[in-house]
C-alpha cells in the first residue's frame, strides 16, 4: 500500500502480543507467523500468503532458506532463495506444530479461516486472502492503538528499513535483498531522515 509506513521494533512486538490476546490460538499463531516471516524476509503479502508448506519444510524440519518459486514472485522473472532468520524459523516451527495439532489443512502454509475471532474458526484448503490478512491486522492495530498508516505492506517496509541499516546503507545490496528490479523502487521504500541529512550537510568540509 502506498503511503503506509515501517514499524518500530516496539510496535512490531506490540502487534504480536495483541494478536495473541485477540484471536484463538491457531489464528493468532498463523497471523503472527505470517507477519514475522514478512518482516524478516521482505516478502510481499501476495508472495507470503501463497507459500506452501514444502517451501519452508523438508522432512518435518524448517529449512535454513525459504524457497519462493518464480511463478509466485511479483515479477515472475526468477525464483528466490531467502535466508530464514532464527526468529522466523522458530515462529514457523511453532506454527507448523500448532496447525498439525488442530488438524488444519496441510498444503498451504497460511490457510484461510472463517470467523477468526470465534473459539472454533472454520478452516479452508486455500491461502488466506489479502483482504483476510488486512482485516486481522487492522483489528490488531486498532486495539494496540498504533497510529499512522499501517498495512500488511508495512512489514515489507520494516524489513527494508532494517536491512538497509544492517547493510550499512548499501543501496544496491538492499535492492537485491528486496528483490527489486529497479533501484528507484528501493529508494521509495526508504523513509528519508531529514535530521540525518541536515547533520551531514553541516559536517561537509572542503579543506
Amino acid at each position: 500500500m502506498r503511503g503506509c509506513r515501517a514499524l518500530t521494533a516496539a510496535e512490531f512486538q506490540q502487534i504480536l502480543r495483541c494478536s495473541a490476546l485477540l484471536f484463538p490460538r491457531p489464528v493468532a499463531a498463523r497471523n503472527n507467523t505470517l507477519w514475522t516471516v514478512m518482516a524478516h524476509t521482505g516478502l510481499r503479502i501476495g508472495e507470503a500468503r501463497t507459500l506452501r508448506l514444502q517451501d519452508v519444510d523438508r522432512a518435518g524440519r524448517v529449512m535454513a532458506h525459504l524457497l519462493l518459486p518464480r511463478r509466485r514472485t511479483k515479477t515472475k522473472h526468477a525464483s528466490r532463495m531467502i535466508p530464514l532468520h532464527s526468529d522466523a524459523r522458530v515462529a514457523l516451527e511453532n506454527w507448523i506444530s500448532t496447525a498439525a495439532l488442530f488438524g488444519l489443512p496441510g498444503g498451504w502454509l497460511f490457510p484461510a479461516s472463517r470467523g477468526p475471532c470465534c473459539k472454533t474458526p472454520q478452516w479452508f484448503d486455500r491461502p488466506i486472502s489479502d483482504r483476510g490478512a488486512r482485516k486481522c491486522l487492522d483489528r490488531v492495530v486498532a486495539v494496540a492503538g498504533i497510529s499512522g498508516r499501517v498495512s500488511t505492506h508495512s512489514f515489507r517496509k520494516t524489513f527494508a528499513a532494517n536491512i538497509y541499516r544492517e547493510l550499512e546503507h548499501d543501496l544496491f545490496a538492499t535492492q537485491a535483498a528486496l528483490g527489486h528490479e529497479n533501484i528507484g523502487s528501493t529508494i521509495r521504500y526508504l523513509q528519508v531522515n531529514q535530521e540525518r541529512i541536515a547533520a551531514g550537510i553541516l559536517r561537509l568540509t572542503f579543506q
